[in-house]
């Protein structure tokens, strides 16, 4: 099965009580505890409490990924995304699904094979395993989140 929002929209924008956003190259958190969120938009700002900038080559990654996840990889849409640079700086990364089996070329886009599939679904397990690590620590972490607000809180004003 394929969700086609994921494979089709490659910017996201979570709302509520930890929900993540995914806004030009950046990850976005917002706090876990209700209370604060609910105290933080009464005052007008937005609930982000966590924004981790992305490198180019880890966009690129995460793109990647995210296409993959419906199946295949459209290869002039990647080098038209990042500027003729997709096919380059992911040079390893490609070969090595190439070498292992995992993509096979169809026309100008990459196909996931049947082992691909699998090892896609071990990929994207260790990706949602990171996810939850990160949940975890901000559960952990809600009675610390006020005083880093300063530091990384947007207004919504």
């Amino acid at each position: 099965m394929v969700d086609e929002y994921i494979t089709e929209h490659e910017e996201y924008l979570g709302l509520g009580s930890g929900a993540f956003s995914y806004l030009a190259g950046a990850l976005y958190a917002s706090t876990f505890s209700i209370n604060h969120y609910i105290s933080l938009i009464e005052s007008g700002m937005s609930g982000i409490v966590r924004r981790s900038g992305l490198s180019r080559r880890e966009q690129m990654r995460y793109y990647l990924l995210m296409q993959l996840f419906g199946g295949s990889l459209d290869l002039e849409a990647a080098e038209k995304r990042f500027d003729d640079r997709f096919c380059r700086d992911l040079r390893a990364e490609l070969a090595a699904l190439r070498m292992i089996r995992a993509v096979r070329k169809s026309g100008p886009a990459l196909c996931l094979t049947e082992r691909g599939y699998y090892l896609w679904v071990i990929m994207m397990r260790e990706f949602f395993s990171g996810v939850n690590k990160f949940r975890e620590q901000m559960r952990h972490n809600i009675s610390d989140e006020h005083v880093l607000l300063p530091a990384c809180q947007i207004s919504i004003r």
